[in-house]
């Protein structure tokens, strides 16, 4: 796509369109995506119906995180409360006896986004996003909206609104979460802002980070994104100086904030992880969304006196993080959780930085050698020394192309690139 064309259009619409058609993740193969491909972002139609049923306030369970009013008005509604179903999900629910979830009052019009099971409200005075109930298998895994979810995302949102957050970071509220349980069964649903927090009134734009290495396929001749944000917005010969102040340094900074300051670790890779750019197609922040895999530290935030307030997530609380490093499962605590932290900054950082020098290297100015040094300078700068506290001496990687969903995913050793 062209930077130029992307700029001109509404910022809701140049999202969807990053989102369906620069995605180098689509398509997925079919035993990645159980959906039907009318409901996928990548292969199906722009826009569908999607049904809501109205539940009594005193059947559900509602979390809020200071929802725009505007967005809240749509969702409860006196003593009732919408929730979203996903066609999808109709047989299975009937299956299970849910009749109450197929009794639908009506619909809205909505577009799938790159995660699928999250949809993109249309023609609202305040769009929004739903991530909502669908136990199909998309990626790597089933996916599965249930209470611990909805905390979890509820939680963070808070933590993020009680944060001095960096000037170079920006989020989108999961400001509210709908939970119905019938008997064994929980059905969630989370509501996301499109309108990033903190708020600014200037015109922006959204690029989820696949978007800046991937080719469009409607144009696939033309320049991946970033470098043609780089190359309009700074000199030639001055490429990488750009690139390093307005995108690497913050987007690296970003991670670390929460890892050193808040005691917790986001697992950011490339789908919710965004660049926010303004009207001039100039790099603003660093943006996150989905919150359900941000992890905690608790030794950290015991130690800055933070809320320890969490069900889930806590960093090498009980085996459930165990790392399997080639088919030997590490049972020592912290051996595990240094192991953890280098496979999320070594090895989903680290890959993301690998398609960003792919992509530079169009520029002279831009070697690898040189982002390389940029990167470890700037992690080097915002660990201050608690890196031999945290990370293990050696990276460590997932192994590729592993089919099996139920067996814990194998990690290898490799030597740091980045840090």
């Amino acid at each position: 796509m062209q930077i130029e064309s992307l700029l001109k259009q509404d910022p809701e619409e140049a999202f969807l369109f990053l989102e369906r058609k620069v995605n180098s993740k689509f398509p997925l193969s079919p035993e990645h995506a159980k959906v039907s491909e009318y409901f996928r972002a990548d292969l199906g139609a722009p826009s569908f119906g999607l049904p809501f049923v109205f539940l009594e306030q005193n059947k559900t369970e509602l979390y809020e995180a200071s929802p725009s009013l505007n967005i809240k008005k749509q969702i409860v509604s006196g003593e009732k409360i919408k929730l979203y179903v996903h066609p999808e999900m109709i047989n299975s629910y009937l299956t299970r006896g849910m009749y109450k979830l197929t009794e639908f009052e009506g619909n809205i019009k909505v577009s799938p986004t790159s995660s699928t099971r999250t949809v993109f409200t249309r023609n609202k005075d305040e769009n929004f996003m739903m991530k909502i109930d669908l136990e199909k298998r998309l990626g790597n895994r089933v996916r599965k909206m249930k209470r611990r979810q909805v905390e979890h995302s509820n939680r963070i949102t808070k933590e993020l609104i009680e944060s001095d957050l960096p000037e170079y970071f920006a989020y989108m509220p999961e400001s509210m979460g709908i939970l119905y349980v019938q008997g064994e069964n929980e059905i969630g649903m989370i509501v996301r802002e499109f309108e990033r927090r903190p708020f600014v009134s200037e015109k922006r734009y959204l690029l989820p980070v696949f978007s800046l290495f991937s080719l469009d396929k409607e144009d696939k001749e033309r320049a991946p994104l970033l470098a043609q944000i780089v190359e309009r917005t700074t000199e030639e010969g001055n490429e990488y100086d750009f690139f390093h102040e307005r995108i690497l340094k913050p987007f690296i900074s970003s991670w670390a904030y929460f890892v050193v300051k808040r005691g917790l670790s986001p697992d950011i890779h490339s789908q919710n992880c965004l660049l926010e750019i303004d009207y001039g197609g100039m790099p603003k922040r660093i943006v996150y969304r989905d919150f359900q895999e941000f992890f905690i530290n608790p030794e950290i935030r015991k130690a800055k006196g933070l809320s320890l307030d969490f069900k889930n997530n806590m960093i090498a609380r009980n085996d459930s993080n165990l790392k399997n490093v080639n088919g030997k499962f590490i049972t020592d605590v912290e051996e595990s959780k240094r192991i953890g932290y280098s496979v999320v900054y070594d090895y989903t950082i680290g890959t993301i930085l690998d398609y960003f020098s792919i992509v530079l290297s169009k520029f002279s100015s831009c070697q690898e050698s040189k982002i390389i040094d940029g990167a470890k300078s700037v992690f080097r700068e915002c660990f201050n020394g608690m890196q031999d506290e945290l990370f293990p001496k050696k990276a460590y990687h997932l192994k590729h192309q592993q089919q099996d969903i139920s067996k814990m995913y194998e990690i290898e050793e490799a030597e740091p690139k980045y840090r």
